[in-house]
């Protein structure tokens, strides 16, 4: 059966390139060394090296093991940080999951503002897909995520969602920047620079293109709404975006837009299923809604929160969100 001691005599092998250098390494002696690897080898039923001339070669199969045994390694490391951080700033973590078009401005003005009443709260923040972000905070590794809401699943709770309506992104130069609103009749034959699939916004487009019986000209597909920004700053073409990107990412060279009929942007934000909500992340959430009222406030911004998870209960109360930005919630989902 396999042992630690086995690995690590292993991987001190395979780092050192001599038995005589993993046993430095591991402070043991060569033939103990020797041993070990012999021992690790029976028990996998692999050779992992050939002796040649006093020296140890890699195999093939060996190298192809390493590389399994460094992630597991990397995998305690992560483990033995996460325990140094608990022992040095106690449970004052937050993990937090978002996507990246809210990585650009809202969550760090949300971390800000934050963390200037909690400087011992450590943050661990991971701009990733929706679907990682459902994923991770199902699994636990994240208190708090912040992601596209169709990617429902058991092990998550939806405590509330945001919406906002898209905007036209066009170059300063081009000949609907003079429009005060632009519609999807506009854009037809159009450049056009688009969210990949299957990023809700993009299927919301799709579906508002297809009904006006528009065919812009798709030139180029981006997962990452910042990409687009840069494109048609670039004059590659125009676009309709989120307002989060599209109002952090707005200079000289590009012109924001209404965009009729209304695309929604939406994200939602989860928790893991069965655990209550911390103080912190109670927390959080109350800096979070204070991050979109300025939002609201600095662009005009039309965002609207959606409430969905009762058991928040007071908590709510301490949401300093205006009244316009707080809809009443629904009856919870089943």
């Amino acid at each position: 059966m396999l042992n630690l001691r086995q690995i690590e005599a292993f991987r001190a092998v395979m780092i050192a390139g001599t038995v005589t250098g993993a046993s430095r390494a591991l402070n043991i002696s060569q033939p103990a060394v020797s041993r070990l690897i012999r021992d690790l080898e029976k028990d996998v039923e692999i050779r992992l090296f050939d002796r040649k001339k006093g020296r140890v070669v890699p195999t093939l199969e060996a190298n192809a093991f390493y590389q399994e045994v460094e992630l597991s390694f990397i995998g305690l490391r992560k483990i033995e940080d996460f325990a140094r951080e608990i022992r040095d700033s106690g449970l004052e973590r937050l993990a937090v999951g978002a996507m990246p078009a809210l990585c650009l401005d809202l969550v760090p003005d949300v971390i800000r503002s934050y963390l200037s009443t909690r400087p011992s709260v450590k943050i661990a923040l991971q701009a990733r897909s929706s679907e990682s972000i459902v994923e991770r905070t199902a699994g636990l590794r994240f208190d708090l995520g912040l992601a596209d809401p169709r990617f429902e699943r058991d092990g998550i709770t939806l405590l509330f969602d945001v919406s906002a309506p898209c905007l036209a992104l066009v170059p300063h130069d081009h000949r609907l920047a003079e429009k005060h609103t632009i519609t999807a009749s506009d854009l037809d034959g159009e450049a056009f620079i688009a969210l990949s699939l299957p990023l809700s916004t993009r299927q919301t487009l799709d579906r508002v293109f297809e009904n006006a019986g528009v065919r812009p000209d798709i030139r180029i597909e981006t997962p990452l709404s910042y990409v687009v920004a840069n494109m048609v700053k670039h004059g590659l073409g125009v676009s309709v975006i989120d307002p989060f990107t599209g109002y952090h990412l707005s200079d000289h060279r590009i012109v924001l837009r209404p965009f009729k009929p209304d695309v929604t942007f939406r994200f939602g934000v989860i928790a893991p299923a069965g655990r209550s909500l911390t103080q912190l992340g109670r927390e959080f959430i109350d800096a979070l809604i204070g991050g979109l009222n300025r939002h609201t406030v600095e662009y005009g911004s039309d965002i609207r929160i959606q409430l969905h998870d009762r058991s928040l209960g007071d908590a709510i109360a301490t949401f300093t969100a205006p009244d316009h930005m707080l809809a009443s919630p629904p009856h919870r989902r089943r």
